[in-house]
């Protein structure tokens, strides 16, 4: 008798990498107070929520939408540091690649945060 072994896609499994990066962004939200949820938020047609920043229960929270691929949510995370009044701590950065240490380090001009 043969068993059918489970066809696993590389395209569906994780990046490690990536994911290190996403905890490690989200590390730099958390150690200002900002609380961070990956969730699915896109559950069926009438659900039109998506990632973003808000308040909840008088707390800064960011929604990252798990649907989205790890390049996709790491490009969200950035771009709402980006936007945000936050320094860096340098062992933090230290756990992400250099274009993203750059990206990070440089600004967003303030005419475009508005």
């Amino acid at each position: 008798m043969q068993y059918k072994k489970k066809k696993s896609s590389a395209q569906n499994r994780p990046d490690k990498n990536k994911e290190k990066y996403i905890q490690s962004l989200t590390e730099i939200l958390l150690e200002h107070q900002i609380q961070v949820r990956r969730e699915r938020l896109k559950r069926g047609s009438q659900w039109s929520v998506q990632s973003g920043i808000c308040h909840v229960r008088d707390e800064l929270t960011v929604f990252v939408d798990r649907g989205l691929s790890q390049d996709d949510q790491i490009e969200f995370l950035i771009s709402t540091i980006r936007q945000l009044p936050i320094n860096f701590d340098e062992t933090t950065l230290k756990k992400l690649p250099k274009q993203i240490q750059h990206v990070l380090l440089s600004r967003v001009p303030e005419s475009a945060a508005a």
